[in-house]
């Protein structure tokens, strides 16, 4: 194998590692090749006993998750990018997530070499965001902490919420697509069990949210929810 398939190769593993299911056309896109030397790469993985597979309900390909493969160390300009992007977002977050993320950011930068690590810590202390009061959670961190519980372990959520066109309070049963961040404020996109059909709901709607122990399974084509969708 010569040295450019054999890095193609390794870029399609750590693509299909993630266990987040990729058409067969993204791959080839995100690798730089055709569809049919993407299924050439894939024979020539299964027979190096790495086991890919196609998910029908999700339509895509994935690895299985019992196999790991330890991506390569990062670059100093990789570390940089990933560290300050997480800074200068964490001050989207409250409380709960805001926190965790600047405790993570702490950790690495202890492991990091002395160089580098005196660079990112300068570079942090002079970036700042000046974002939009809207991206703030303020008084919906519950909610927010809510519904990335539920995203995570793919259980529905009951919530009850009002309308900017009638202020009673409404309820139904979600399960959550899409969590969303615009300079319009934070929302989610999911299917209502009560209207049938997937909507988009304004954080600022929500009064109460809680996590039920009904699962559900994203759509095969729960991308095209990220499209604008009509608010409930």
């Amino acid at each position: 194998m010569n040295s450019d398939k054999f890095t193609r190769c390794l870029k399609l593993i750590y693509l299909l590692q993630t266990h987040l299911t990729r058409r067969t056309e993204d791959i080839a896109s995100e690798v730089g090749v055709c569809k049919r030397t993407i299924f050439r790469y894939f024979r020539v993985l299964e027979d190096a006993g790495i086991p890919i597979r196609y998910d029908m309900e999700k339509g895509g390909h994935l690895i299985d998750h019992y196999f790991e493969l330890k991506a390569t160390q990062l670059s100093d300009d990789e570390i940089i990018a990933l560290l300050l992007t997480a800074q200068l977002s964490a001050n989207i977050f409250d409380r709960e997530f805001g926190s965790d993320v600047n405790q993570a950011i702490s950790k690495l930068i202890t492991h990091l070499p002395n160089l580098i690590r005196e660079e990112l810590v300068n570079l942090l202390k002079a970036c700042a965001t000046d974002l939009p009061e809207l991206l703030h959670l303020d008084g919906n961190q519950e909610v927010y902490s809510v519904i990335i519980k539920a995203i995570r372990k793919r259980l529905r959520v009951r919530i009850t919420y009002a309308t900017p066109e009638d202020s009673h309070l409404n309820r139904t049963c979600l399960a959550p697509y899409r969590l969303v961040a615009s300079l319009d404020g934070w929302s989610i996109i999911g299917r209502s069990s009560v209207h049938r059909k997937v909507l988009r709901f304004e954080f600022n709607q929500i009064h109460h949210a809680e996590v039920t122990d009904d699962p559900y399974q994203l759509p095969c084509r729960f991308r095209r929810y990220m499209l604008p969708i009509r608010t409930a």
